[in-house]
């Protein structure tokens, strides 16, 4: 039996599928075959037509990467060019041409913010010490025992986002639920302590919620991350993100 090959679409691909079958001038096995996917894939695609769509309109002054990059392709193919549309060109493309610049000019600093996630090992012991001559050193086991920290705070350093905590537990005998809404943090769980599109999702409409009522708008900088889902882009009233690469020539990180 000859074993199936795998097929990667872009977001440009699964947009073409949607158009064709928007269209309703070809059946839909003929589509699946067209694009050399499963019948199952395309019903998945066609099940997340509004959330693709809404993906593409993530930052409304510039299509999604991969769009642009097969667009130049597609004229460089046309020209019997050699061409390779690289994640680099387009990031010379937006420097040339100013993108990032006109996104955070219409903002101002003390309203342009950074979040960032990342892995704390706080029981992680240093893999190097000193010792006086003649004296014996021993290792020991890395302890793998982590949490996840979300920090972010605005371009001028004045305002600090609550940091959000994320550990394994849901409680202990110290940390019980009266003493976590106490916390200066923001205290979220799951047994791996991951960063989940659930705990995310809840922290940034928190946050969209407390800048709303302080009658703000935000640009927020964050991580191009799977568990940062863009689908929810439409729904945040006050906050504007882009991902985290497009702040690089706007302030410091």
């Amino acid at each position: 039996m000859e074993k199936r090959t795998l097929k990667s679409l872009t977001i440009g691909d699964k947009i073409k599928i949607i158009e064709e079958a928007k269209k309703g001038v070809k059946r839909k096995k003929d589509i699946a075959s067209e694009f050399g996917i499963p019948a199952s894939t395309l019903s998945a695609i066609l099940k997340d037509k509004d959330k693709i769509l809404r993906a593409v309109e993530e930052v409304p002054c510039l299509p999604r990467r991969p769009l642009i990059q097969e667009k130049a392709a597609e004229f460089a193919k046309n020209l019997s060019l050699t061409f390779q549309a690289s994640s680099g060109w387009l990031e010379k493309i937006k420097s040339r041409n100013g993108i990032v610049e006109k996104i955070i000019s219409e903002y101002d600093s003390k309203d342009i913010f950074n979040a960032h996630e990342f892995g704390l090992f706080f029981k992680y012991t240093p893999d190097r010490t000193l010792t006086f001559k003649g004296d014996t050193c021993h290792g020991g086991k890395k302890s793998k025992e982590r949490v996840t920290v979300m920090v972010g705070a605005n371009m001028t350093g004045t305002k600090k986002i609550k940091t959000l905590l994320d550990w394994k537990v849901k409680t202990t005998k110290v940390l019980q639920k009266k003493n976590v809404e106490s916390l200066t943090v923001i205290y979220a769980y799951n047994k791996k302590a991951w960063m989940l599109s659930t705990i995310y999702e809840s922290w940034i409409f928190d946050l969209d919620k407390k800048f709303f009522n302080d009658k703000r708008k935000v640009l927020l900088f964050v991580d191009n991350c799977p568990a940062h889902p863009k689908t929810l882009l439409h729904e945040l009233k006050a906050i504007r993100y882009n991902a985290k690469k497009f702040a690089k020539n706007g302030f410091r990180t």
